[in-house]
């Protein structure tokens, strides 16, 4: 997280306004009447693989460009497929217990990252992958989320607002911790185990 926060230095009102055009999109569909749900689990895959394609190009290069924001919408299909099948899958765990519910979610985490990175993935290897990516780590994943949450409180106490800069935070520290465990699956030295896997 403080790795994350060194990639936003100096980038933090740019990474607000991709934010802000992120979760005004994704609220002013999940508004239209009657259908707004509909249209709301359209756009989430494709508008998030922007978001992602976004923040990874931040982490690469330290630029910013808010154009790759709308590129998720060049594979729409994929994008749409991705947050379906992660949808269907977190909420058939979550059907047993919240647990295992918040572990899919874990498990299923890196996926827009790695589709972003690879074309060549269908969004269901890509949900695998990042299955098979988070074995050892969900815990961190877990972990980084707890330690944020006062955050989260008070982004609530300010209507909402404070998610224009909290939201930047959280997926730049979720992509570090992406690259860290893409680096540590690479050169393995002593990957850690999480009970019962």
């Amino acid at each position: 997280m403080a790795q994350a926060r060194e990639v936003l230095a100096q980038k933090w009102t740019a990474c607000a306004g991709g934010a802000a055009i992120y979760l005004v999109a994704i609220f002013a569909v999940q508004s239209l009447p009657l259908l707004g749900p509909i249209v709301g689990l359209i756009v989430f895959g494709p508008a998030t693989l922007g978001f992602s394609l976004f923040f990874l190009q931040l982490h690469r290069s330290g630029e910013t460009d808010l154009s790759l924001l709308l590129k998720g919408f060049d594979r729409f299909n994929v994008g749409i497929i991705a947050h379906i099948l992660q949808v269907l899958f977190v909420t058939l765990w979550a059907c047993l217990l919240i647990i295992p519910g918040v572990i899919a979610w874990c498990s299923y985490s890196m996926t827009y990252y790695i589709l972003a990175e690879d074309e060549t993935l269908t969004p269901l290897e890509a949900i695998t992958r990042s299955k098979q990516m988070m074995q050892g780590y969900k815990w961190k994943l877990a972990a980084m989320y707890v330690r944020s949450s006062g955050w989260y409180v008070l982004c609530l106490l300010t209507s909402g607002i404070g998610f224009l800069w909290y939201l930047p935070y959280i997926e730049a520290s979720r992509i570090q911790l992406y690259h860290d465990i893409k680096a540590q699956q690479a050169n393995p030295i002593e990957a850690p185990i999480e009970e019962g896997e």
